[in-house]
């Protein structure tokens, strides 16, 4: 059974050291998506938006390409040929964030993670709204290096799991109004309620900003909805 690639042959399944011969990569389509980062451009200082809404991310400090496709595919070592990710280490994206839900409206954010050290201090993987109390969105890995949920200085939502054992991890981060839940390779790993009035801001960011700490690690496939 072949899922999206128009060149599969009976023979496909063979080599089973790739998922090139049986799979493609989908491009979203989701009237929801709002950005999508595959990141597999490998050279450059920007990586394209392939949600249709053109929100390019932009680096800010040197981009450092890795040679091979990111993330690991049902929990197995497999990954595509080609491909690239992005080690982040003081550097970071900025991308567009007018459009992006404000309030307390609904939101998910989908991405890949690998990293080995948690830091002294929450390290940002996602920021959207102001860094005023209750007016931000933030995604972060916090000091025992679980996926952490902020408004920006109250309430906190945390997954209680450490993610930072040198595998690449599928995070999910969801909420429904003010409640909020975290998957870790589509495990439910917190729960919580956040009262969040995401301001309206100009600029999002992964992976760092420049006023804060910025994440060590790995990241790939980025995808954000509202």
């Amino acid at each position: 059974l072949y899922y999206g690639n128009s060149n599969a042959t009976a023979g496909s399944d063979t080599n089973l050291d790739t998922l090139d011969n049986i799979f493609t990569k989908k491009l979203e389509t989701d009237a929801t998506l709002l950005a999508e980062y595959h990141m597999d451009e490998g050279i450059g200082v920007s990586t394209v938006d392939t949600s249709g809404n053109n929100r390019t991310a932009t680096f800010v400090g040197n981009p450092v390409w890795q040679v091979n496709d990111g993330g690991q595919w049902d929990g197995i070592n497999k990954q595509f040929n080609f491909g690239s990710h992005l080690q982040f280490a003081g550097n970071w994206l900025t991308l567009s964030g007018t459009g992006f839900p404000t309030g307390g409206n609904s939101r998910t954010i989908t991405f890949w993670v690998r990293a080995t050290v948690a830091q002294a201090n929450w390290t940002i993987l996602f920021l959207t709204g102001n860094r005023v109390s209750s007016q931000a969105w933030l995604v972060a890995v916090d000091p025992q290096g679980n996926i952490a949920l902020s408004n920006w200085g109250q309430s906190v939502v945390s997954s209680g799991v450490n993610i930072c054992d040198g595998n690449w991890h599928f995070i999910r981060v969801q909420s429904i109004l003010n409640n909020y839940t975290i998957f870790i390779d589509e495990v439910n790993r917190g729960t919580g309620v956040m009262t969040t009035n995401t301001a309206l801001s100009a600029t999002a960011y992964i992976g760092g900003h420049p006023d804060e700490n910025d994440f060590t690690g790995f990241m790939d496939g980025v995808r954000y909805y509202n």
